[in-house]
């Protein structure tokens, strides 16, 4: 079930308290919470602020309102209560009841006995404090007093075969031709599978002053290119190099500069219940489950969304021709392509894609295949 709504019927304002009429769809399979928003739509007398720049991020957190409409419709016995204790709390007794001695827990010398009051004094002189912190090893004498190890004392080495990948910083992969060449095979694969398209390369901003003067909505968004070592708790010789370029779906902006809207998700993830399922059917006797990747799965489908991307590349994918010729150029995103915010495409249907040719098949596909896809 699915209900739409406008952010500016459940308190979404800016921070001059102008309200924000973004369009929010919820989807749910709880029928109290859809009434609950059922008539939530705009009612505004006054005029609506654009969503864009700051006010774009601060949209991304859901308004007090929304949020406790979904608790009221979930728990509507609970929401009754005008007041909820913040912690376990039990029945107020009139007897005398026993204080506990508080411990002084000060940084320096308070764990030995018969020095709380210099203590107290050293942590609340800041000049006899940083002296103190100078001279004293304070670390070593807590450690002393409570009879403890030391603190400073080398630990045993501890060797555990791991599968490690190490995330290269953007510093350390700029560095790094090895990572440099890793980066750049990735988008030649990318690009002689036409995820974008070089040859429409253009100047930002006339994109831009085009849309907006046609009326007709563009999206722009940026790449990102990211640089791992596969298996770097082994020798040297034994890394490899990963490059991978993903949609930054952060900072994807219409020609107005508000946040862009995408299609819904159009493939979802294998379940473990299918995982279970295709295990089990492989486990009976006749039958047998294999696994298969499809070479950049993602890739192969065309975006099909409504409005055309533009996207950024970063620059160290820039032709060399083009400093010379452009200051921010963006090119047409023609493929999906993973999004670093989530493992998915964006903007793009690849379900549809992948189904078509196994529909094409028809009698030909295996009566007893049982197969689940990502």
């Amino acid at each position: 079930m699915c209900v739409d709504f406008e952010g500016c019927a459940v308190g979404l304002t800016t921070r001059g308290g102008l309200p924000l009429k973004k369009p929010w769809r919820l989807m749910t399979t709880s029928q109290r919470i859809k009434d609950a928003y059922q008539d939530k739509r705009c009612k505004c007398q006054q005029t609506h602020t654009r969503c864009e720049g700051a006010e774009t991020t601060r949209s991304a957190m859901y308004p007090p309102q929304m949020t406790n409409l979904i608790t009221q419709a979930l728990f509507p016995s609970k929401c009754a209560q005008q007041s909820v204790p913040a912690m376990p709390c039990r029945p107020a007794s009139s007897e005398p009841q026993p204080h506990r001695e508080i411990e002084q827990h000060l940084k320096h010398v308070s764990p030995l006995a018969g020095f709380e009051d210099l203590a107290i004094a050293v942590e609340s002189d800041p000049t006899a404090n940083r002296l103190v912190t100078e001279l004293l090893d304070h670390e070593q004498l807590i450690a002393q007093a409570l009879q403890l190890e030391d603190p400073k004392a080398p630990t045993p080495e501890i060797k555990a075969m791991a599968m490690v990948t190490k995330l290269l910083s953007r510093a350390e992969m700029l560095s790094n031709p090895t990572a440099l060449e890793a980066i750049r095979a990735e988008a030649d694969g990318l690009v002689t599978a036409g995820t974008w398209d070089l040859s429409s390369v253009r100047e930002k901003e006339d994109v831009r002053k085009e849309a907006k003067a046609s009326g007709v909505s563009v999206h722009f968004g940026q790449l990102m290119t990211i640089a791992s070592i596969k298996f770097y708790e082994l020798a040297d010789h034994l890394h490899k190099m990963k490059g991978r370029i993903v949609y930054r779906g952060d900072c994807a902006k219409d020609e107005h500069g508000a946040a862009a809207f995408y299609q819904e998700l159009g493939a979802n993830p294998t379940s473990v219940q299918r995982l279970n399922a295709c295990l089990a059917y492989g486990s009976l006797p006749g039958n047998r489950a294999t696994a298969a990747d499809a070479v950049k799965a993602y890739f192969q489908a065309l975006l099909s969304s409504i409005y055309k991307t533009w996207i950024e590349l970063p620059p160290e994918l820039h032709p060399k021709h083009w400093k010379q010729q452009f200051v921010k150029p963006v090119v047409l995103l023609i493929k999906a392509l993973l999004s670093s915010r989530c493992r998915r495409p964006v903007g793009a249907t690849p379900k549809s894609h992948h189904q078509e040719p196994w529909r094409a098949r028809g009698p030909r596909i295996p009566r007893k295949l049982l197969l689940p896809r990502y």
